[in-house]
C-alpha cells in the first residue's frame, strides 16, 4: 500500500527492522563493554592493546549497521518502483482497414482517448496510439495492408495470435459500458476456478477478439 510520502510499508517487515537493529544494538553493546573492560593484557601493553580494542568495536558498530540497513531495505520501497509496476498497462497493436471507426470503437467501448496520433507518411498510411489503465492499443492503417484470410471470427483457425487478453480491477463497469455501447460479446462472462478469474470475450468493429479478466477473491 502505497503512502503519501516516499515509501510504502509493510507491517511484517517492520517487526523486521525493530528485531534487526536491536539484536544489532546488543551485539554492539556487548562488544564495547568487553572491549572497553581493563584487563591485565591492557595494563600490560597499554595503548596498543586499546587501540586493537577500539578497532574491534568499530567493526562490530559498522556490523551493526548493515544489519539494520538490510532489515530496513525489507521494510521500505521508493513510491515511484510501486507506481511503475502498477501503472504499467498492457499493449496490443492491430493493423486495421478503417482508422476512425476503430478509434471510435475503443473509445466507446473502453473509454480510450487518442493520446498521440503516429508520424506516418500518407503515402503510407495513418496510426494512432490510445491508452486507459489497463490497456494500450496501436492502430495502424496501413496503404499495403491485406485483409486477414479468414473471416474474424474464424481467426483462430489460423496459425498465430488470434485473441489478445488483459486484466481489470472488476468487470462490472466495463460489463455495463459495453451493454451501453452494444459490443459485440462473443464468450462470458464465466468463472474459471483454476486460474481464480472471471472473464470475458468481447470483439472489436473489426472482429480482433479481447479476453479481459477480473481475480476472484481467494475465498471463491
Amino acid at each position: 500500500m502505497e503512502n503519501s510520502g516516499t515509501c510504502t510499508r509493510r507491517p511484517f517487515a517492520f517487526v523486521t527492522l525493530v528485531a534487526g537493529c536491536a539484536a544489532a544494538g546488543l551485539f554492539a553493546f556487548r562488544q564495547l563493554h568487553a572491549r572497553g573492560t581493563p584487563t591485565a593484557r591492557t595494563r600490560l601493553h597499554g595503548p596498543r592493546v586499546m587501540a586493537e580494542n577500539w578497532r574491534a568495536v568499530r567493526r562490530s558498530a559498522s556490523v551493526a549497521l548493515l544489519v539494520c540497513a538490510a532489515a530496513c531495505s525489507t521494510v521500505v520501497r521508493p513510491a515511484s518502483v510501486a507506481r511503475e509496476r502498477s501503472a504499467t498497462p498492457a499493449f496490443v497493436a492491430l493493423s486495421v482497414a478503417d482508422l476512425d471507426a476503430t478509434i471510435a470503437w475503443y473509445r466507446g467501448a473502453f473509454a480510450m482517448p487518442v493520446v498521440h496520433r503516429l508520424e506516418i507518411p500518407d503515402s503510407v498510411g495513418a496510426g494512432a496510439v490510445l491508452e486507459s489503465a489497463e490497456l494500450r492499443v496501436e492502430l495502424l492503417r496501413l496503404r499495403a495492408a491485406s485483409p486477414p484470410a479468414r473471416a474474424p471470427d474464424a481467426a483462430h483457425l489460423t496459425h498465430g495470435i488470434f485473441k489478445a487478453g488483459f486484466s481489470v480491477p472488476s468487470l462490472a463497469p466495463y460489463l455495463a459500458r459495453f451493454a451501453e455501447q452494444r459490443v459485440t460479446v462473443v464468450a462470458g462472462p464465466f468463472a474459471d476456478t483454476l486460474t481464480r478469474t472471471r472473464s470475458v470475450v468481447v470483439a472489436d468493429c473489426e472482429g480482433n477478439l479481447l479476453h479481459l479478466f477480473e481475480p476472484l477473491p481467494r475465498d471463491r
